[in-house]
């Protein structure tokens, strides 16, 4: 039996879903499964979805198959009118949702493959939301197990999502969302898998090496990952700013990661570095006073979870069930309401060294004991071997 992941982007992006499905892969594959990626041509979520950017065929990325195959043409006009309607926070009927989905991000050609190919593979779909999976779903519906990566977002109350969360086997990456489809799509009694997600860990750091390399001289907290309003990103500077107005000391925000730059404002305290190497961001997680990421739709966060694999603490909002929740059982973060929350973190993290670096332990021991790569792939391997012995038991 061969698997393979969907997934809409596969290769450079860096996005927390697009790490699962290329770690999920590659450990499969380290652990002696045949794995492959199905993905499209298409370079990221920031560049075109409708024009190809890699060409079609196969290629081998750290020792895994990549099949890209080429995007639809022209349904961008509908998916913008629809999405347009989901900003504005309007209702859309089932036969819009089709429409939606068939302007998203899709492969017809991926699909064909996957309907002529499927009873030799087990699909593994992710994330959720585009019309790439849902297609893929319809192709081969009892072949398929989800892994949505769900947030409280329009998309999640679409029919065809009900229609997914209901009849395929999903993979869950916390309690909380799992909590959350149970809560939107009643649910309850359904067979889930809370599999979590691996973290891969430096076996060394070096905080002065990342203040000497790019001049940082000041304490400062760290927000990485995505530059987007979509992670809350404009929050967060907004309730940074405020502490730099009520608290003349010499604190800074550094950003390293890829995504809008613009976002970031001109102040001498911001600092946008842009996207790093792996040494130099365990190295800037590990320098920090704490990791901040306020973003309130997160299925997991491999953001916290590095934070806290070089034993820095977290704070992030307290609306965001999943981070929270990590939050709470790992007692590795503060997690805050509002600007004045927020610049109370601050300053007690700045002023209490051993509760910082209490908190940055606890986070570490949390990370270590729940989310190594060999347990969450025992996890994957445990449903594929029962699925094959069902297979070799009715072969018909």
């Amino acid at each position: 039996m061969k698997i393979a992941l969907v997934t809409p982007w596969y290769g450079e992006f860096a996005g927390g879903a697009e790490v699962l499905a290329r770690n999920i892969a590659e450990h499969l594959s380290k652990s002696g499964w045949t794995a492959e990626v199905l993905t499209t041509c298409s370079k990221s979520p920031f560049n075109s979805w409708w024009n190809d950017y890699y060409k079609p065929g196969q290629y081998t990325i750290n020792s895994v198959v990549v099949k890209r195959f080429p995007l639809n043409k022209n349904t961008q006009y509908r998916y913008h009118a629809i999405n347009q309607l989901l900003i504005s926070g309007c209702q859309i009927s089932t036969a819009e949702e089709l429409e939606y989905l068939k302007g998203s991000i899709g492969s017809d050609d991926l699909v064909s493959f996957v309907e002529k190919n499927k009873s030799e593979y087990i699909f593994f779909l992710i994330p959720y939301l585009y019309g790439l999976i849902y297609w893929t779903y319809k192709a081969a519906q009892d072949r398929c197990i989800l892994i949505p990566c769900l947030h409280d977002e329009p998309q999640a109350y679409f029919s065809t999502t009900k229609e997914m969360m209901k009849s395929s086997k999903i993979f869950f990456n916390s309690p909380e969302e799992m909590t959350l489809a149970q809560k939107i799509y009643d649910i309850k009694n359904k067979d889930f898998v809370i599999s979590g997600c691996g973290v891969d860990l430096p076996k060394e750091y070096d905080p002065e090496k990342f203040r000497k390399k790019y001049h940082i001289n000041h304490p400062y907290l760290l927000y990485a990952g995505r530059k987007d309003v979509g992670k809350d990103i404009i929050e967060l500077i907004n309730f940074f700013s405020k502490y730099k107005s009520e608290i003349n000391d010499n604190m800074q925000l550094v950003f390293i990661g890829s995504g809008d730059s613009a976002l970031i404002p001109d102040e001498d305290y911001f600092i946008d570095l842009g996207f790093v190497n792996e040494e130099d961001k365990f190295n800037a997680y590990s320098g920090a006073i704490a990791t901040c990421l306020l973003s309130k739709n997160e299925s997991f966060s491999f953001v916290i979870m590095e934070s806290w694999g070089v034993s820095t603490p977290v704070i992030v909002s307290d609306d965001c069930p999943v981070t929270k929740g990590h939050c709470i059982r790992s007692n590795g973060g503060l997690p805050i309401r509002n600007s004045d929350e927020f610049c109370e973190a601050i300053h007690y993290l700045k002023e209490n060294p051993m509760v910082r670096a209490r908190l940055g332990s606890n986070g570490r021991n949390y990370v270590l004991n729940n989310f190594v790569w060999s347990e969450v792939i025992r996890k994957y391997e445990t449903v594929l071997k029962t699925r094959d012995a069902k297979k070799n038991e009715n072969p018909n």
